[in-house]
């Protein structure tokens, strides 16, 4: 094996064992990504965005009245 092919041999090696490093913190981001989004209840988000419409609505109606005075 000359010097040439133990080279490129060695950078194969190190393209690989970065590229499985890189996969390896992605997947363990993705998996905390996950766990917080399960965390995170549909209900309660819902619940919020009912609220934030009904404060919206009253604030229009509001400035409807005010605005016909």
């Amino acid at each position: 094996m000359d010097n040439r092919c133990m080279h490129h041999a060695l950078s194969e090696e190190t393209n690989l064992s970065r590229f499985l490093a890189e996969h390896q913190t992605w997947h363990e981001e993705r998996k905390m990504l996950d766990m917080h989004m399960a965390g995170v209840d549909a209900r309660w988000y819902v619940f919020k965005m009912c609220q934030i419409y009904a404060l919206c609505m009253t604030l229009i109606r509001t400035m409807m009245r005010l605005l016909q005075v």
